[in-house]
């Protein structure tokens, strides 16, 4: 073999050898192993910067996210990259890259909960989130604000005219929202008829008993008095859109001095059954079933309630 062959073939193995250990499989085992022998203060003189590598980088638009509800816009992904400080790419070998990245997306009023961030083999980053999940929208003097079961306040921008039909109205509150989308709304009043409207809508389901009962709105008390604020001395009413009032009595967390949640569904169920509205057979009525042993009526001027 000629000398110009044999440094040809020289040269082309070193070459595919230093492409070899230049992949981030072999840095990162190198790198272990300097570090196994007390080496690792000698690491940065003596492999690159594995952070400016391009074999590390993903871009943030690629992360996997758990499967957003119906309710998360569409520039969720978009909207945590901009709100936080982080670049379009990262780094799989930024310092606590996890942690920073859980932070990012536990800033954003939509998320819940952020259960984990994985970082795989595979130059992708996996991250399990819990969302959140408007559950009322409540009627304020400055209009209407969609709210989670926390009482967590939802970005307003996320909702259109059209989506304020689709879920139960809070109305008679007097406190205004906080300032920012993700903060949690402070006024009492306001959980206690949350705790209404989820017993209405379980597991968001509006059809089983929110729409089965052509349901319009809570009606919250309003309390004259810091004692009258107390769960057993709250009085809700649920509107109806037939124009009846039905007193459904203290929210879930109430004393048991009135029939349960299920006997108060009951009740409703037995009046829509035996007279096909909340308005029949003479109405409007105002429809107390908080007794024990019947359901009580009167006549109802639904202009009083306007």
């Amino acid at each position: 073999m000629s000398a110009h062959k044999k440094n040809s073939r020289s040269s082309a193995i070193a070459t595919a050898m230093r492409n070899w250990l230049a992949t981030p499989t072999m840095l990162m085992s190198v790198a272990g192993v300097i570090a196994a022998c007390g080496m690792g203060p000698f690491l940065p003189a003596i492999l690159p910067d594995l952070q400016a590598l391009a074999e590390y980088h993903v871009p943030l638009d690629q992360v996997q996210i758990s499967p957003p509800n119906e309710w998360v816009p569409q520039n969720f992904m978009a909207d945590v990259v901009a709100n936080s400080e982080l670049p379009q790419e990262v780094s799989l070998l930024r310092p606590e890259l996890a942690k920073t990245l859980a932070e990012a997306f536990g800033n954003h009023p939509w998320v819940r909960e952020v259960k984990s961030i994985r970082i795989t083999g595979q130059r992708t980053i996996v991250a399990d989130l819990e969302y959140r999940l408007p559950v009322a929208f409540i009627k304020t003097s400055e209009g209407l604000y969609a709210v989670d079961v926390d009482g967590v306040l939802l970005p307003p921008d996320s909702f259109t005219a059209a989506d304020f039909d689709l879920l139960p109205h809070v109305e008679n509150i007097a406190s205004l929202p906080p300032g920012i989308p993700g903060q949690r709304w402070s006024d009492p009043l306001v959980h206690h008829a949350l705790q209404v409207a989820q017993t209405l809508t379980p597991d968001a389901d509006l059809q089983r008993y929110w729409k089965h009962f052509d349901l319009k709105s809570i009606i919250a008390p309003q309390p004259a008095t810091p004692d009258e604020a107390l769960p057993h001395r709250l009085t809700f009413e649920l509107a109806t859109n037939s124009g009846s009032r039905i007193i459904w009595g203290h929210p879930p967390s109430g004393d048991d001095l009135e029939p349960t949640v299920a006997q108060k569904l009951g009740r409703m169920d037995q009046y829509l059954q035996q007279f096909g509205g909340f308005n029949k057979p003479q109405g409007p009525y105002r429809i107390d079933i908080r007794h024990f042993d019947a359901i009580s009526l009167q006549p109802l001027e639904e202009r009083r309630y306007h």
